[in-house]
């Protein structure tokens, strides 16, 4: 939805977590707007070029990428908070009060005992899916909110989403339109850890040259 391209170095620092969003705009007395037909599109969008993130395994010869995205739309979200208030404690109903969709992710779980090593794989790149779908909704001006709320993995959720049983749930991704800047000044909140965020020189990058061993190496 924004005109602009940025690097992906920009994305990285420009992207964090906006728990509330301007769900109005996008509510279900919008449908058929075209805000509301923007967003569904950018989303749609945004979707498809996370589908491009590396995974390693085939777990189905027919549709082999391991990463499975259930989305649900504005209306829906107002469908689940009616049906399925033990699900939302705390903030989540603000959360889904303003999100114009929520992403279910999750991953298709090898069953064969000799092949369960491959689930790591299968979870990996399905966060890396994840981390792919954040970028592309910033660059699309859409705002993201990566929650690991274990009550949205509830199984009669689950079930009403239509996720097969066997699908091992990482997170849900709450996505929408930002507030304005004075909006979210006033009422917005975010990330608690964003302010925390030291650089790679701080110690969590480790280098290891030729003579071998880790070294921390600052990078400034």
């Amino acid at each position: 939805m924004k005109p602009e391209a940025f690097s992906v170095d920009a994305l990285l620092r420009m992207r964090r977590t906006r728990k509330l969003l301007d769900g109005p705009r996008l509510s279900a007395q919008a449908t058929g707007t075209a805000a509301r037909l923007a967003f569904d599109a950018s989303l749609r969008a945004a979707i498809s070029s996370a589908g491009w993130a590396p995974f390693h395994y085939a777990c189905d010869p027919e549709l082999p990428e391991p990463w499975r995205f259930t989305v649900l739309d504005r209306d829906a979200l107002d469908t689940m908070m009616v049906r399925f208030p033990q699900c939302l404690p705390g903030k989540l109903p603000s959360i889904v009060a303003g999100a114009g969709a929520m992403v279910q992710v999750s991953f298709c779980a090898e069953q064969d005992l000799a092949l369960t090593a491959r689930n790591e794989d299968h979870h990996s790149a399905t966060a890396a899916a994840a981390m792919a779908l954040l970028l592309a909704c910033e660059e699309r001006g859409l705002g993201s909110y990566w929650c690991t709320a274990h009550v949205l993995n509830a199984p009669e959720l689950r079930a009403w989403c239509g996720m097969d049983p066997q699908e091992r749930w990482l997170g849900a991704i709450f996505v929408g339109l930002p507030l304005s800047p004075e909006r979210e000044a006033a009422e917005g909140f975010s990330g608690k850890l964003r302010g925390r965020r030291t650089s790679a020189g701080a110690g969590w990058m480790r280098w290891v040259g030729g003579d071998g061993g880790a070294t921390l190496k600052a990078t400034e």
